[in-house]
């Protein structure tokens, strides 16, 4: 701790960092390998998702980045397992099978934000 002053309370703070920051890019990932034509859409939203926890004024910047590090590494590390990796090869074959029946997409994905947009830096 750098500044021992605050060392207590800094141990009991839940800000650092952002599980649902993971949660959501994770997710955000993991969609986009199933509807790659839709990666934009989707790498954007899981973006927005996790920068709606600074709007709300319940994390800091640097718990959002580091909870898009986590939620990545997650991803990768769920790709060394086969289980992992058979039930993504099912989900983009149950993908493929619907999109062949003509069901149109799901719309838009930009959520309640519009999107990406909330003024926050890219890095």
């Amino acid at each position: 701790m750098g500044v021992p002053e605050y060392r207590t309370q800094l141990e009991k703070d839940p800000s650092y960092p952002s599980g649902r920051t993971a949660i959501g890019w994770g997710f955000a990932l993991i969609l986009s390998e199933l509807a790659p034509d839709r990666d934009d859409e989707l790498l954007a939203r899981g973006r927005a998702f996790g920068e709606s926890r600074i709007v709300v004024n319940h994390h800091w910047y640097s718990d959002v980045v580091w909870g898009r590090a986590m939620g990545a590494a997650t991803v990768a590390r769920l790709h060394a397992d086969a289980t992992f990796r058979a039930d993504l090869e099912a989900a983009r074959d149950g993908i493929a099978a619907v999109r062949a029946k003509g069901v149109p997409l799901a719309g838009d994905l930009r959520g309640g934000s519009q999107g990406a947009g909330h003024g926050i830096p890219s890095q």
